[in-house]
Protein backbone atom coordinates (compact mmCIF):
# COMPACT_ATOMS: atom_id res chain seq x y z
CA UNK A 1 0.00 0.00 0.00
CA UNK A 2 2.54 2.01 0.86
CA UNK A 3 4.11 2.12 -2.32
CA UNK A 4 1.27 2.50 -4.26
CA UNK A 5 0.60 5.47 -2.55
CA UNK A 6 4.54 6.61 -3.83
CA UNK A 7 3.57 6.18 -7.14
CA UNK A 8 0.22 7.92 -6.96
CA UNK A 9 1.70 10.78 -5.31
CA UNK A 10 4.85 10.73 -7.74
CA UNK A 11 2.44 10.75 -11.27
CA UNK A 12 -0.27 13.38 -9.74
CA UNK A 13 -0.41 16.72 -11.33
CA UNK A 14 1.20 19.35 -11.95
CA UNK A 15 4.31 17.94 -12.65
CA UNK A 16 3.50 13.91 -13.28
CA UNK A 17 6.19 11.90 -13.20
CA UNK A 18 6.88 8.35 -15.08
CA UNK A 19 7.52 5.84 -12.18
CA UNK A 20 5.82 2.64 -11.55
CA UNK A 21 5.25 0.03 -9.31
CA UNK A 22 7.94 -1.91 -10.71
CA UNK A 23 9.98 0.46 -10.97
CA UNK A 24 10.01 0.55 -7.19
CA UNK A 25 9.72 -3.28 -7.64
CA UNK A 26 13.43 -3.73 -9.11
CA UNK A 27 15.02 -1.09 -7.19
CA UNK A 28 18.57 -2.15 -5.38
CA UNK A 29 20.41 -0.44 -2.93
CA UNK A 30 24.04 0.00 -3.90
CA UNK A 31 26.31 -0.04 -1.02
CA UNK A 32 29.50 1.68 -1.55
CA UNK A 33 32.45 2.42 0.66
CA UNK A 34 33.10 5.45 2.37
CA UNK A 35 36.69 7.75 1.27
CA UNK A 36 38.58 9.46 3.71
CA UNK A 37 40.97 12.15 2.85
CA UNK A 38 43.31 13.74 5.59
CA UNK A 39 42.98 17.62 6.84
CA UNK A 40 45.71 18.50 9.52
CA UNK A 41 46.35 15.91 11.68
CA UNK A 42 42.56 14.20 11.44
CA UNK A 43 41.06 12.14 9.34
CA UNK A 44 37.86 12.81 7.70
CA UNK A 45 35.87 9.83 6.16
CA UNK A 46 32.71 10.32 4.44
CA UNK A 47 30.28 9.41 1.28
CA UNK A 48 31.66 8.54 -2.12
CA UNK A 49 30.78 9.65 -4.95
CA UNK A 50 28.04 10.12 -6.89
CA UNK A 51 27.41 11.55 -3.39
CA UNK A 52 29.60 15.04 -2.79
CA UNK A 53 31.47 13.72 0.21
CA UNK A 54 34.80 14.35 -1.31
CA UNK A 55 34.28 17.44 -2.02
CA UNK A 56 33.49 18.10 1.74
CA UNK A 57 37.84 16.71 1.73
CA UNK A 58 38.32 19.14 -0.75
CA UNK A 59 36.93 22.03 1.02
CA UNK A 60 38.71 21.38 4.01
CA UNK A 61 41.83 21.06 2.12
CA UNK A 62 41.73 24.21 -0.06
CA UNK A 63 40.70 26.60 3.16
CA UNK A 64 43.11 25.23 5.39
CA UNK A 65 45.20 26.84 2.49
CA UNK A 66 43.72 29.74 2.00
CA UNK A 67 43.47 30.89 5.64
CA UNK A 68 47.28 31.47 6.25
CA UNK A 69 48.10 34.59 7.64
CA UNK A 70 44.34 35.91 7.46
CA UNK A 71 43.39 37.90 10.55
CA UNK A 72 40.23 38.95 9.75
CA UNK A 73 36.80 37.20 10.60
CA UNK A 74 35.82 38.55 7.22
CA UNK A 75 38.63 37.42 5.32
CA UNK A 76 38.21 34.10 6.82
CA UNK A 77 34.87 33.79 5.46
CA UNK A 78 35.32 34.88 2.08
CA UNK A 79 38.36 31.93 2.25
CA UNK A 80 35.87 29.42 3.15
CA UNK A 81 33.25 30.78 0.33
CA UNK A 82 36.28 30.39 -1.96
CA UNK A 83 37.43 26.82 -0.90
CA UNK A 84 33.75 25.48 -1.50
CA UNK A 85 33.94 27.40 -4.86
CA UNK A 86 36.65 25.54 -6.04
CA UNK A 87 35.74 22.46 -4.53
CA UNK A 88 32.06 22.18 -5.77
CA UNK A 89 33.83 23.25 -9.96
CA UNK A 90 35.89 19.72 -9.48
CA UNK A 91 32.89 18.02 -7.99
CA UNK A 92 30.10 19.33 -10.90
CA UNK A 93 32.60 18.33 -13.79
CA UNK A 94 34.15 15.49 -12.29
CA UNK A 95 31.90 13.44 -9.85
CA UNK A 96 29.09 10.89 -11.49
CA UNK A 97 27.94 7.91 -10.88
CA UNK A 98 30.76 5.63 -10.44
CA UNK A 99 29.12 2.60 -11.93
CA UNK A 100 29.29 4.94 -15.47
CA UNK A 101 32.16 7.08 -15.23
CA UNK A 102 36.07 6.44 -13.73
CA UNK A 103 36.24 9.49 -11.16
CA UNK A 104 39.89 10.71 -10.45
CA UNK A 105 38.93 11.09 -6.68
CA UNK A 106 42.23 9.98 -5.16
CA UNK A 107 43.63 12.41 -7.01
CA UNK A 108 40.86 14.74 -6.31
CA UNK A 109 41.44 14.76 -2.56
CA UNK A 110 45.51 14.48 -3.09
CA UNK A 111 47.34 16.67 -0.57
CA UNK A 112 49.28 17.72 -3.45
CA UNK A 113 46.57 19.06 -5.71
CA UNK A 114 44.42 20.40 -2.26
CA UNK A 115 47.66 22.86 -2.23
CA UNK A 116 47.57 24.07 -6.15
CA UNK A 117 44.41 23.92 -6.46
CA UNK A 118 43.66 26.28 -3.59
CA UNK A 119 46.59 28.72 -5.46
CA UNK A 120 43.29 29.15 -8.03
CA UNK A 121 41.11 31.77 -6.60
CA UNK A 122 38.22 33.16 -8.81
CA UNK A 123 36.93 37.15 -8.40
CA UNK A 124 33.37 37.05 -6.65
CA UNK A 125 31.32 37.54 -9.82
CA UNK A 126 33.22 34.70 -11.86
CA UNK A 127 31.90 31.49 -12.28
CA UNK A 128 35.03 29.01 -10.90
CA UNK A 129 35.80 26.33 -13.70
CA UNK A 130 37.15 23.05 -12.92
CA UNK A 131 40.98 22.14 -12.09
CA UNK A 132 43.56 19.71 -13.65
CA UNK A 133 44.69 17.28 -11.27
CA UNK A 134 47.05 16.01 -13.92
CA UNK A 135 48.99 18.90 -13.72
CA UNK A 136 50.03 18.20 -10.63
CA UNK A 137 50.15 14.13 -10.51
CA UNK A 138 52.09 12.98 -12.77
CA UNK A 139 50.42 9.49 -13.27
CA UNK A 140 47.00 10.61 -14.22
CA UNK A 141 48.38 11.24 -17.91
CA UNK A 142 45.01 9.04 -18.52
CA UNK A 143 42.40 10.97 -16.51
CA UNK A 144 39.20 11.31 -18.45
CA UNK A 145 38.29 14.82 -20.60
CA UNK A 146 34.86 15.54 -20.29
CA UNK A 147 33.63 18.87 -22.46
CA UNK A 148 32.10 22.45 -20.67
CA UNK A 149 29.20 21.74 -18.69
CA UNK A 150 27.09 24.55 -19.59
CA UNK A 151 24.48 23.95 -17.55
CA UNK A 152 22.94 27.14 -15.81
CA UNK A 153 21.43 26.22 -12.39
CA UNK A 154 20.11 27.79 -9.66
CA UNK A 155 22.01 28.44 -6.21
CA UNK A 156 21.62 24.91 -4.36
CA UNK A 157 21.64 23.47 -1.16
CA UNK A 158 21.97 24.36 2.41
CA UNK A 159 22.96 23.00 5.51
CA UNK A 160 23.07 24.31 8.85
CA UNK A 161 23.53 22.43 11.97
CA UNK A 162 22.94 23.49 15.16
CA UNK A 163 23.97 22.79 18.61
CA UNK A 164 22.91 24.36 21.79
CA UNK A 165 23.95 24.89 25.50
CA UNK A 166 22.72 21.35 26.42
CA UNK A 167 24.12 19.66 23.75
CA UNK A 168 21.21 19.31 21.97
CA UNK A 169 21.59 19.16 18.11
CA UNK A 170 20.02 19.32 14.87
CA UNK A 171 20.61 18.99 11.27
CA UNK A 172 18.58 20.25 8.20
CA UNK A 173 19.53 20.49 4.54
CA UNK A 174 17.84 22.31 2.24
CA UNK A 175 17.73 21.47 -1.63
CA UNK A 176 16.57 22.65 -5.23
CA UNK A 177 16.34 19.05 -6.28
CA UNK A 178 13.18 18.92 -3.47
CA UNK A 179 11.62 20.38 -0.36
CA UNK A 180 13.94 19.90 2.34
Amino acid sequence: SIAKEIIKSVNKEPNPGKMTLEDLTNYTNVIRPVICGTFREMNICTTTPPSSGGAQIMIAGIYDHLINNLSTQEDKIAAFVDAQRLSYADRDHFFGDPDEVKIPLEALIDPKYIKARAKERFLPNAIPTPGNPSKVIKDLSNIPKWGKDNTEEASGTTHMSIIDQYGNAVALTATIESVF
